[in-house]
């Protein structure tokens, strides 16, 4: 049986408030606090801010309406940047003031270690982009000197003095953001390769000073040996530890920012942080990565494994575009979808010091309304499925952040596992260096690796990473799909189908440029909706 189901929504403004009435948020200011309530009276799950500086705030304080009218309800607030204060204390209480006037919550934001380059598009020569001369600078491991990045008992203090000070403002939430890592960027086994930590490193540990071209030959190689995997921990108990004293000092909710894939490898040991609000790691701040499924399926990759560690309440998205207009605002919304699917509850919009364009926000307003009452349908529930999200301890601890990630877009259900035993009943897609590491007990008949990466005789799946591939290897599953009564998309369209059996429902995403007609199919019975690019839609089972 074929059902042919409504459009769900399209980008123009009219099919977007047509479909948000029904959970269209409406301000109640309790207190100091803005709270968003559905028709039904209860209190939203998901919630949206922005974060601004101080200078914006008090020059154009009628932004915080355009903000507040489009469901936004709190505003962090730029206060502590790596060793300055560029914003004087009565210009940061005064747009603190402002917030809270409005009716919404204002939180503050600290940038602890730093961001090597101009993060933050400051576009003034007068506003520091590096470090204080008396904070340490790393070594990269080529010899190379850079500043952002370091952390220690100096960087340590003085961020404890300056969330003190932040506190005592009257903040009570603080982020610790852009970023909290020690890895210069993605995929780099992070840690200063100077003479000084070198000899610390070895004496702590006990090594030979021989030894230290072994670690260095490991990082190269990117091969777990124990004492790269010393040299991983000892920098991530650096960083907890940091934190800790970091979040003694604050007295209040502080949380940390973590970027794409973040892991031990960048001194975030994900594991030590499960009670805290974190910012989930995305890829791409601009539609030049978001031009393809790979794009957007490396983007919910990544936020999926996060996820793993943390409470859907005390996750935040990282939903950032750099430089301000870099991302369309089309490619914004899209990324609203990628929370919802994996129920991160806070989305936090960011641009640097830049704020984005106010046109912006007749879009985005419609779209948070409608990914927000999308998100109450499915808040909560597990995703399920037979393909599995595997992130390892290799991938953590040594690898090149390229995930196998494309299987997300063949239309699918999947789930978030922690180690392959758990995958068994399915097909585990596992990323180069976890595949090296794989303990040789594991059974492997059922794990699936990028072409040319297995070994010989190793009865594992070998896939090339492209759609082509994935539609025929999928041509092989449906039979079993519709037998178990597993949902999944029939169309050899680019989708993800994230399925939610608790909730009787599967959200639908297309990940094409173009609009295209997906049909579910679930066990004989068959649903189908037009979707515009980059639509989703909620189906119930």
């Amino acid at each position: 049986m074929k059902e042919i189901l409504p459009r769900h929504f399209s980008l123009s403004r009219r099919h977007f408030l047509s479909a948000a009435l029904p959970f269209v948020a409406v301000p109640f200011v309790s207190g100091r606090t803005t709270f968003l309530f559905d028709q039904l009276g209860k209190r939203s799950i998901r919630r949206y801010s922005v974060c601004l500086n101080a200078d914006i705030i008090t020059k154009d304080p009628g932004l915080l309406d355009v903000l507040s009218a489009a469901g936004v309800d709190t505003i962090w607030i730029a206060t502590y940047f790596y060793g300055y204060w560029p914003y004087p204390v009565d210009k940061m209480l005064r747009a603190r003031e402002l917030v809270l006037k409005k009716g919404m919550s204002a939180s503050a934001i600290t940038i602890p270690f730093g961001h090597p380059g101009d993060a933050l598009q400051a576009g003034d020569d007068s506003f520091p982009l590096i470090s204080p001369p008396s904070w340490p600078r790393s070594v990269d491991i080529h010899g190379r000197v850079y500043a952002g990045t370091s952390v220690g008992e100096i960087v340590t203090n003085e961020n404890a003095r300056a969330l003190r000070k932040v506190a005592k403002m009257g903040f009570k939430q603080c982020m610790l953001d852009d970023d909290f890592r020690i890895a210069r960027g993605p995929g780099i086994i992070g840690g200063s390769f100077d003479e000084a930590t070198r000899d610390l490193f070895l004496e702590k540990g006990g090594y030979a000073p021989y030894r230290w071209d072994e670690l260095l030959q490991s990082i190269q190689e990117r091969r777990l040996t124990g004492i790269l995997r010393d040299w991983v921990n000892g920098y991530a108990d650096q960083m907890t530890h940091s934190f800790r004293v970091q979040q003694k000092a604050f007295g209040g909710d502080l949380g940390i920012m973590v970027m794409y894939l973040g892991a031990e490898k960048a001194g975030i040991r994900l594991a030590d942080f499960p009670d805290v609000s974190m910012r989930v790691g995305e890829e791409h701040f601009s539609d030049r990565g978001l031009s393809g499924p790979k794009g957007w399926t490396d983007e919910l990759f990544s936020v999926l494994f996060h996820r793993r560690y943390i409470k859907p309440g005390n996750a935040w998205s990282e939903t950032t575009a750099f430089p301000a207009t870099a991302l369309s605002v089309e490619n914004m919304c899209a990324k609203l979808i990628v929370s919802t699917i994996a129920d991160v509850r806070h989305t936090t919009f960011m641009s640097g010091l830049t704020p984005f364009p106010q046109s912006y926000w007749t879009t985005l307003s419609t779209s948070m309304r409608t990914q927000r009452a999308d998100h109450e349908k499915i808040a909560g529930h597990q995703l399920k499925g037979p393909l599995k999200h595997f992130w390892g301890e290799a991938a953590r601890y040594v690898g090149r952040d390229k995930p196998f990630s494309l299987w997300l877009a063949s239309g699918i259900p999947f789930e978030v596992i922690e180690n392959p035993e758990q995958g068994q009943d399915g097909w585990i897609f596992m990323t180069d260096e976890d595949y090296d590491h794989l303990d040789k007990q594991v059974d492997k008949r059922n794990i699936i690796v990028r072409e040319g990466v297995a070994r010989e005789n190793d009865p594992v799946v070998s896939i090339p990473e492209n759609m082509t591939a994935l539609w025929k290897w999928k041509k092989g599953l449906e039979p079993r799909l519709r037998e178990e009564k597993i949902p999944y998309i029939i169309e050899e369209q680019p989708s993800v189908c994230a399925w939610y059996p608790g909730a009787k429902r599967v959200l639908v995403w297309n990940l094409s440029a173009v609009p295209v007609s997906l049909t579910v199919q679930y066990g004989e019975r068959q649903m189908s909706r037009d979707f515009g690019p980059l639509e989703s839609a909620v189906v119930e089972l």
